[in-house]
């Protein structure tokens, strides 16, 4: 992967990495609220359907940063920038821990972007949202694998080693970790935020940010 080797500040990309807090989405129109009691009809009727909530929305776009939030002259990509080892799962599997959380087959709703200028610099975003309590059971999980996976061999290369490191917690969003990755030709960042029952993960190159604040929910 190729990446900005021009020396970034931690304070600089919790700064960026701060606009990642993930925003709750708003309910459907006409949908019934998770809290509605059934009616009196439909509540005792022996073998009548128990009422379910409405399908979740989808993630909104505001949930992720924009080519604005970062700098002048950064583009807004569907695909992702970088090879597949930026995602903190894939880093996470080159360690030997594919399956480190259960988290995912709890999944409600996914969706990724990338802004970047090309390959040199760029901020990898997803954004996903969990079934209640699994967004925080996901961030526990990666806590508890992280010191398992101080040094990871990319693609189970001995030549191709990087080490990943803690660098911030709790800056942004419920819950929050900062990791950096250093080997090979430079530097990246990772991010990991939950708010609420969504997870938002980012990696950078870095980018150099503009100051955003987090949606609210």
């Amino acid at each position: 992967m190729k990446r900005l080797l021009a020396p970034v500040t931690v304070a600089a990309v919790i700064a960026l990495l701060a606009g990642c807090a993930p925003v709750e989405p708003p309910a459907r129109p006409g949908s019934a609220s998770p809290t509605t009691q059934p009616t009196s009809s439909s509540a005792g009727a022996p073998g009548s359907p128990r009422a379910t909530s409405a399908p979740p929305a989808e993630i909104p776009l505001e949930a992720l940063l924009q080519a604005t939030d970062v700098g002048t002259g950064y583009t807004t990509y569907d695909d992702q920038l970088g090879e597949d080892h930026g995602s903190i799962a894939m880093i996470m599997s080159y360690c030997g821990h594919t399956a480190y959380s259960m988290a995912a087959e709890h999944e409600l709703a996914y969706r990724k972007q990338s802004v970047g200028q090309g390959e040199q610099s760029y901020v990898h975003e997803e954004v996903t949202r969990y079934e209640a309590t699994w967004a925080a059971r996901h961030l526990n999980d990666l806590r508890g694998v992280l010191p398992r996976c101080q040094t990871v061999e990319i693609m189970g290369d001995p030549n191709n080693r990087v080490t990943l490191t803690v660098v911030g917690t709790n800056f942004t969003g419920d819950e929050s970790i900062l990791l950096i990755e250093l080997g090979g030709s430079g530097r990246q960042y990772h991010a990991v935020v939950r708010q609420g029952t969504s997870r938002h993960g980012c990696a950078s190159t870095p980018a150099r940010p503009k100051t955003k604040r987090a949606p609210s929910q």
